[in-house]
């Protein structure tokens, strides 16, 4: 029963990989720019930024990943990363499911609690508390990889 499994969405299965940058392509579509990294290992990250001229070829890089998405970087070579705006989205993607969860709520009590209500009130309630979760979770990550060094990541995550 496969199927039925719960477990991708019990814990997040984000990956930390080392690597030095060999191919980097951008793609500009409106003000994103959207950028496939190759590694010596023909291993291929896929980014989405604001941010222009992020990577370039030899770049020595630590990553969290999720499937083949670069979730969170830190660029050893220019000193860069993408801290500031992954909380940004984060918080901003919270703020609009608390947002949702409080609108249904005032209509849960506006209507004499409709099912409908309820069930929509509930559902957006669930995600703000996940989304919740996993931002302390992200605030977790950052320090640890603002604290850290390269060599210490070299030697944990290569």
């Amino acid at each position: 029963m496969g199927f039925m499994s719960f477990e991708p969405f019990l814990y997040a299965r984000s990956d930390l990989r080392f690597f030095t940058l060999c191919d980097c392509e951008e793609r500009k579509s409106g003000k994103y720019t959207n950028y496939t990294l190759k590694t010596n290992k023909d291993e291929k990250f896929s980014y989405t930024s604001t941010a222009k001229n992020a990577f370039e070829k030899d770049d020595e890089l630590v990553v969290v990943l999720l499937k083949k998405k670069i979730i969170l970087f830190k660029n050893f070579t220019k000193n860069s990363n993408n801290f500031k705006e992954a909380l940004l989205r984060h918080k901003v993607f919270t703020l609009m499911l608390f947002c949702m969860s409080a609108i249904f709520g005032f209509f849960c009590v506006k209507n004499g609690f409709l099912g409908v209500d309820i069930g929509f009130f509930m559902l957006f309630f669930l995600g703000f508390i996940s989304l919740m979760i996993n931002f302390f979770l992200l605030k977790k990550q950052i320090r640890i990889l603002s604290t850290v060094s390269k060599e210490e990541l070299k030697d944990f995550a290569a």
